[in-house]
């Protein structure tokens, strides 16, 4: 029996975050070629950015699971919405297999979702900063 059938989407999605983060963690803890405390302010700001980029790609992923209960989904621009006799949308997106199931579903019904991921990635304040170079004088 498949376990990832009897699992939610936002378990699925927990797991795959998890995943992608401790894989974006080990990636960079495997390409430093000294201990973190003898790297430069620079070179630890370049790992952090590059740790905080994966992490917010995995955040993404993880929210498109859960908003769109990890049915098939797509992204696609909004041309135009028009208000006559109801709404009408025309939506531009990318030749994908998203896009062969929509056409095999045209005259049919399909749910929208809007959703922005980017609410749940901007917390700088979460983000280790880097060690100075210099430390301050302890005075």
């Amino acid at each position: 029996m498949d376990m990832a059938v009897d699992k939610t989407p936002t378990e699925l999605a927990r797991e795959f975050m998890l995943g992608e983060v401790m894989a974006a963690a080990m990636r960079q803890l495997r390409a430093l070629d000294k201990p973190w405390l003898r790297l430069p302010e620079d070179k630890q700001r370049e790992v952090i950015d590059e740790v905080r980029d994966a992490v917010a790609v995995a955040i993404r992923q993880a929210v498109e699971i859960i908003a769109t209960d990890d049915r098939t989904r797509f992204t696609a621009q909004v041309e135009s919405v028009t208000f006559k006799d109801g709404v009408k949308a025309v939506l531009t997106m990318a030749n994908t297999m998203a896009s062969h199931e929509l056409a095999d579903v045209q005259g049919g019904r399909v749910y929208v979702v809007i959703e922005d991921p980017n609410r749940y990635i901007h917390s700088s304040a979460a983000v280790p900063k880097a060690d100075p170079d210099q430390p301050a004088l302890e005075g």
